[in-house]
């Protein structure tokens, strides 16, 4: 089963066997993140949307300070487990609270990090996540892209977004293969909308969109 991104409740992302070294479409060694780059929504930010599962609003509380990709926060939704708990997401998006990186973390922060930041188009990783209290162990190997921008409706507000392909493929026995259309405010820094098409395997929660956005 994949381990989409579910931005109303626990959306990790998901990784023993078959890890292999990140790979990029940069110069090696990659240039460092832009120290200006801004991961996370402001303390304050209130977004609500819906998925396939039900609806869900997320309320933003800005930066860890120990770590500029880490963004905190808690949600209201559909998800029993994890609503109104508080959570830690690497750049709005992968789960650090509800699932727990074997493998990966770093590889993925850095080549996240530089695709965000406009410095690269293309990334790959792999990555292997357990479940807190769970036997559930899987190993998934990921490529970004960078597609194009496209005008997203939210609200009452028209969004310039960064569209990204997202491929995740199951290793070491996990046969999930998935590909994900994810659409990024640069703006507010936050993850808009998402469609998911699923080859092989199956995941719930397809699709979400974000109906509003307030901001400090």
């Amino acid at each position: 089963m994949g381990t989409f991104m579910r931005l109303g409740g626990v959306f990790g992302v998901g990784f023993l066997a078959g890890w292999s070294p990140i790979t990029q479409a940069a110069a090696t060694p990659p240039p460092a993140i832009s120290s200006n780059f801004v991961a996370c929504p402001k303390a304050g930010t209130i977004s609500k949307g819906r998925s396939t599962l039900g609806e869900y609003a997320n309320y933003w509380q800005g930066t860890d300070p120990s770590d500029p990709t880490v963004c905190l926060g808690k949600s209201v939704s559909f998800d029993a487990a994890t609503s109104g708990k508080p959570w830690r997401r690497m750049y709005a998006l992968f789960d650090l609270t509800f699932r727990n990186w074997q493998q990966g973390e770093d590889q993925a922060r850095t080549a996240l990090g530089l695709l965000l930041s406009g410095q690269t188009n293309k990334v790959s990783f792999s990555e292997t996540l357990t479940k807190p209290g769970e036997s559930w162990i899987q190993t998934w190997r990921e490529t970004w892209e960078r597609t194009g921008v496209a005008d997203v409706t939210v609200g009452n507000r028209t969004i310039k977004a960064t569209v990204f392909r997202r491929t995740q493929e199951g290793r070491a026995g996990n046969g999930y293969l998935g590909t994900q259309q994810l659409w990024y405010d640069p703006a507010t820094h936050l993850w808009i909308k998402g469609h998911l098409d699923v080859d092989r395997g199956y995941n719930l929660d397809r699709d979400f969109e974000m109906t509003s956005i307030v901001t400090p």
